[in-house]
């Protein structure tokens, strides 16, 4: 696996020293006997839980799982002008594309920039389909000629998310946790994860059954602006940081 990304990603740079210093790092922190108690005591192993749970929390209420399940409903009630199968097959071979796309591109840039550049387009494509919905379902303007926008946005919206909010939380779970206590703390952000899923998706049921789809569309929009501040106050850069570097930043943040 390491040979895999030196080939592709750092295939420049002499990574030898690098390694054997990340090495050093996670044998000195697995040494060290991490408890689950400590993961809510320590400062560090705190914050960061609070930026692991946030961040898999930010995949959920950016719309992400509601839209997966929800994916052929949403079309059908929006009146796209595909078939609700086929709009389905185009969303998820886009969804594919663009995070397999995404995969190779993400080092390049900062994850703190990628998940606040992410949310704002997330947000800015949700609060437009949530107002084509809106137009079209109380009909106040004849949309019968541009029914290929929901298709067209959640393109635009798969986008977006593939860029950050879709990949940045997962990486990011690999580079917060002390080696000491991340299994630990993988497992009460799954549960947390777990959690965000079930509200996520039924906030869209019931919104959507309630109100038209409209207000989904309007309330994770709504909810893209939180993340947009959650990155900008509470996720740490760690792109090009050792283990140990983004621990000690970690103990730095107040």
């Amino acid at each position: 696996m390491f040979t895999m990304y030196k080939i592709f990603f750092r295939w420049k740079k002499d990574v030898d020293e690098e390694f054997i210093k990340l090495e050093s790092d996670v044998k000195r922190q697995i040494s060290e006997k991490g408890t689950l108690r400590d993961l809510f005591v320590k400062s560090v192993n705190r914050r960061a839980l609070i930026v692991g749970c946030g961040l898999r929390a930010a995949q959920q209420f950016s719309g992400m799982p509601a839209f997966g399940v929800y994916t052929q409903y949403m079309f059908e009630q929006s009146g796209s002008v595909f078939s609700k199968s086929t709009s389905s097959i185009i969303y998820t071979g886009a969804l594919l594309l663009i995070m397999s796309s995404n995969m190779f591109l993400m080092d390049r840039y900062g994850r703190r920039l990628s998940m606040m550049l992410s949310s704002i387009g997330c947000g800015l494509t949700l609060l437009v389909l949530a107002a084509f919905c809106y137009v079209a379902d109380n009909e106040l303007v004849d949309v019968s000629s541009v029914r290929w926008i929901p298709l067209l946005g959640m393109v635009i919206w798969l986008l977006f998310a593939g860029s950050g909010l879709g990949l940045v939380p997962i990486l990011m779970l690999g580079e917060l946790f002390s080696a000491s206590v991340k299994g630990k703390a993988i497992n009460v952000v799954c549960i947390f994860f777990a959690a965000s899923f079930l509200t996520s998706t039924k906030v869209f049921q019931t919104l959507a059954n309630n109100f038209g789809l409209f207000a989904p569309f309007t309330f994770f929009g709504l909810c893209c602006v939180v993340i947009l501040i959650f990155s900008y106050t509470c996720v740490p850069e760690t792109k090009g940081k050792t283990l140990e570097e983004i621990q000690q930043m970690l103990r730095r943040t107040k």
